[in-house]
């Protein structure tokens, strides 16, 4: 069994002949992430959570950050996680003149976690492939923000397709692409009210297919 339809794929192709493989979606806690308390910030608030690492495409995130900012616009961005690839995230922050707007958290709670899902306007997923093949799949932090009503933006690559659909629960760009990602999210920080409307459907989403204790 994996938890990924795109991992299914492939460990049928790897095995071969009469194989058989099934994917079964990792769920999320209802009574932990039961979605209440959603309370968005006033002014626009973005997270990145997970381990600063070449996977998540993190600095995609810092990048998209700067172009917003060459179109007026200039959402925080909280950076939850940690790994070696802080130092270089830091500088770019500076590089991109987004260094004021970008804050690294270090590792939190889950306690310490959830008001910050509730508060936040979107979670910023944009992880890649990497050419020797590693990927991400579906981050448990994806199936949380979405069990809390927070709508994700993330990119067309490895298994975020299977959690977020685009216009719906979140936005989706190509992976590595800044300029595409800040022109899906754009429309959101100019008009709040659809982030609300997706906030409804991300919950939805969650509890349609991401159910731990159904699945």
């Amino acid at each position: 069994t994996t938890c990924v339809r795109g991992n299914r794929d492939m460990l049928k192709a790897l095995a071969g002949g009469p194989a058989r493989v099934e994917w079964i979606y990792h769920g999320v806690d209802r009574a932990r992430f039961d979605g209440s308390g959603r309370d968005r910030c006033a002014e626009p608030l973005f997270l990145c959570i997970g381990r600063l690492a070449q996977t998540k495409g993190f600095d995609t995130a810092v990048r998209t950050l700067g172009e917003l900012k060459r179109r007026g616009l200039t959402p925080r961005l909280e950076m939850i996680g940690d790994g070696p690839d802080r130092p270089a995230l830091e500088q770019l922050a500076r590089e991109c003149g987004v260094a004021e707007q970008v804050v690294f958290r270090g590792w939190i709670t889950q306690a310490e976690l959830l008001p910050l899902y509730r508060r936040a306007w979107l979670l910023m997923a944009p992880s890649r492939v990497l050419a020797n093949g590693r990927r991400d799949g579906i981050p448990n932090v994806i199936v949380e923000a979405l069990a809390m009503g927070l709508p994700c933006a993330g990119t067309r690559a490895a298994g975020l397709e299977e959690a977020i659909t685009a216009g719906v629960n979140g936005v989706l760009a190509p992976p590595d692409d800044p300029v595409a990602l800040a022109g899906e999210i754009e429309p959101l920080l100019r008009d709040p009210a659809r982030i609300d409307r997706m906030s409804e459907a991300a919950r939805a989403r969650v509890l349609g297919e991401f159910d731990a204790d159904t699945n």
